[in-house]
């Protein structure tokens, strides 16, 4: 992009480049998020360890 400031930068343009830095650099084999139910049960999981 070739930014002098970054600081320069408006909130849209700094969106723009955070998504296609991830998209760019993102693993090929990128694994899915949990749902909200799987974050879910992991959470108490975690809880009931400690």
């Amino acid at each position: 992009m070739n930014v002098g400031n970054v600081g320069d930068l408006s909130i849209g343009q700094w969106v723009a480049v955070v998504r296609m830095w991830n998209e760019a650099h993102a693993p090929a084999d990128a694994v899915a998020p949990p749902s909200q139910k799987e974050f879910e049960a992991a959470v108490l999981q975690a809880r009931s360890l400690h």
